[in-house]
């Protein structure tokens, strides 16, 4: 296989730099939050989506030009730009973005069906533009496009069974029970497309919480740690260094040799002590188990 060039390579990483520059805001902690997610799984749909938009539009473009459809070569051009506008608009917020880019992608799809009588790419892009709301947005809105979706489907069948040779499907053989046929499997399909999408945010919204108390309840065990460690590293050993000066002292003075070896084992047991300060101070300045709390979704 034939390695790509330097050069193009080079374009390439500049031009995902800029697009993720216009749409991405850096996240100020390492904790990603599904909104984040989302927001680049946008960027990088837009990412992909305009130069391969582009490279589609020059041979439709080329090919209405030469069948006499001017109008339908001008839209797709304008459709294409005024996507490419939106997108780009770092002045418009992320979100309005995205609630544009669906509007017009819709409007596109319901022009196909309504004007040009493509049914197979409306229903493409109605279905796409579903999952694209269903990623993007609340569980409300995506099973809105699917409500939606259900309007257009029926407004096109009012319309083929009262004046079906205004419509450009007509022309196409499309009876009212084969426009039924398509619109009941495109919803279904629609349907169970929006609903795994939406069951798999939920899921991840569900872990992402689940980490993020995770980490909460990291950071509170290890602000606990560090707080019995200062209380035995600084309150604790003032009275047991007393304690250890004052056996010394005590063992210099007594010249029993029955006292002195009680001393004896009170210096020992205040090594002891001593010792076991240390290493509770050691453990909380380095914990391995971590508390764990855990949520059900």
């Amino acid at each position: 296989m034939r390695a790509i060039h330097p050069s193009v390579l080079l374009i390439w990483n500049k031009y995902k730099i800029y697009i993720e520059g216009q749409m991405l805001a850096h996240e100020p902690t390492a904790f990603k939050t599904l909104l984040y997610w989302q927001n680049w799984v946008f960027a990088l749909a837009i990412t992909y989506a305009l130069p391969v938009s582009i490279l589609i539009l020059i041979p439709c473009f080329a090919l209405e030009i030469q069948a006499g459809h001017y109008y339908i070569a001008s839209s797709d051009v304008f459709a294409v730009g005024i996507v490419m506008g939106v997108t780009l608009n770092k002045r418009l917020d992320l979100h309005i973005r995205k609630i544009l880019v669906a509007m017009i992608v819709t409007i596109i799809a319901a022009s196909m069906l309504i004007f040009m009588g493509a049914v197979t790419m409306g229903f493409i892009y109605l279905l796409t533009i579903s999952a694209f709301i269903s990623l993007q947005f609340s569980n409300k809105l995506a099973y809105g496009s699917v409500v939606l979706n259900l309007v257009i489907c029926a407004i096109l069948g009012v319309l083929l069974y009262f004046e079906p040779s205004k419509l450009p499907m007509f022309s196409n053989g499309i009876t009212l029970n084969r426009w039924l046929i398509y619109s009941v499997n495109f919803l279904f399909m629609n349907l169970v497309v929006v609903g795994l999408i939406r069951q798999l945010l939920n899921i991840m919204s569900c872990d992402i919480i689940q980490q993020r108390l995770y980490i909460n309840s990291i950071e509170k065990n290890n602000e606990k740690l560090k707080e019995i460690a200062h209380l035995h590293s600084h309150i604790v050993r003032v009275p047991l260094a007393n304690i250890k000066g004052l056996s010394a002292l005590l063992a210099e003075s007594v010249p029993s040799t029955g006292d002195k070896k009680l001393l004896d084992y009170l210096d020992d047991s205040v090594k002891q002590l001593d010792r076991v300060i240390n290493e509770i101070v050691d453990s909380t300045q380095h914990p391995s188990e971590p508390i764990n709390n855990e949520i059900s979704c």
